[in-house]
């Protein structure tokens, strides 16, 4: 039977689901960005997250941040939506770029909480009536993480146009996993992609390559990847796997019209996890529309992707 516990964390609360026959559980920082700091399978935390509020405080590296109304960047921070031009702040200075949409600190509520004998489920949920200057429109958006006793974690995403008119919405996470190991020694596996050419901005130049160096598991060795792809194929469940000294990890993302069709691999230089991201678009595409969804009036973008563990 799963438990849960809330605590506080800083000056945060921190809410924990455990399952002590399975040793399968995870925790969460809801009014900090939802933000997830532990998954648990089998008593194994295959997650690099934040150890104190400090470090959570800091946001460095994004990690397991909740990514809207854009993923990744977003080009001098600048876009235009119905012949209006609108600014986010600069986060990544070094490029000029505005970086991770404004999720990843907000303080998310708390919608709905489940303990059953083999799963439970979380439900937060941010609501915005345009009070941000970057992108004053109004919406709704949901997560849900749902974790099984078949060592299966679930993540939904609801994102409700609540304004008058259409507005610009992207999806995305950001979570490393570490399955124990140096990065080096991790084995990776990839479904057919483009690679997403980029400038020294980390801005799409409109290239696309056939990626196939992953197409058959190997090990990543002295690889570094901080790398957008395109899935070639955009139907059904799309699966990445990545095997250390812990496991296997087999991430998936529900590809289709108006889902999860890009990724994001990242190698961070301290070499200890990997960033697997889901998105619904590309790089900088409040500019450039690849994959850009704009959401009519009350209209809901939703998907799902999740992670599978066995050791």
């Amino acid at each position: 039977m799963y438990q849960y516990k809330k605590e506080p964390f800083g000056k945060w609360s921190k809410i924990s689901f455990t399952d002590n026959k399975t040793g399968n559980g995870f925790s969460l920082v809801p009014d900090f960005g939802a933000t997830l700091l532990e998954l648990n399978f089998k008593g194994k935390n295959i997650l690099d997250s934040y150890k104190t509020p400090e470090q959570l405080a800091s946001g460095d590296w994004s990690k397991s941040a909740i990514l809207f109304p854009f993923p990744n960047r977003l080009n001098d921070g600048k876009y235009s939506v119905n012949g209006k031009n609108y600014q986010f702040p600069i986060n990544e200075k070094a490029r000029n770029n505005a970086l991770h949409g404004l999720g990843f600190n907000q303080n998310f509520k708390v919608k709905n909480i489940i303990t059953q004998e083999d799963f439970a489920s979380i439900s937060c949920v941010y609501q915005s009536e345009g009070e941000n200057e970057a992108y004053p429109f109004s919406f709704l958006f949901e997560i849900i993480f749902t974790i099984n006793n078949e060592n299966d974690f679930k993540v939904e995403m609801k994102f409700t146009n609540h304004s008058s008119h259409a507005i610009p919405v992207g999806l995305g996470w950001h979570p490393y996993f570490d399955l124990g190991n140096e990065t080096d020694e991790n084995w990776l596996l990839l479904p057919e992609c483009m690679e997403v050419m980029v400038d020294d901005k980390m801005i799409p130049t409109g290239e696309k390559k056939v990626f196939d160096e992953f197409k058959k598991i190997k090990k990543i060795g002295e690889r570094s990847l901080d790398t957008c792809f395109e899935l070639k194929n955009k139907k059904g469940i799309k699966k990445i796997l990545l095997k250390g000294s812990l496991g296997k990890l087999t991430y998936w993302q529900e590809a289709g019209d108006r889902l999860w069709n890009f990724f994001q691999v990242f190698t961070p230089p301290f070499r200890k996890s990997v960033a697997i991201e889901p998105m619904t678009c590309n790089i900088d595409a409040f500019n450039n529309q690849d994959g850009l969804v704009m959401l009519e009036s009350e209209k809901t973008l939703e998907g799902k992707f999740g992670v599978g563990f066995e050791d």
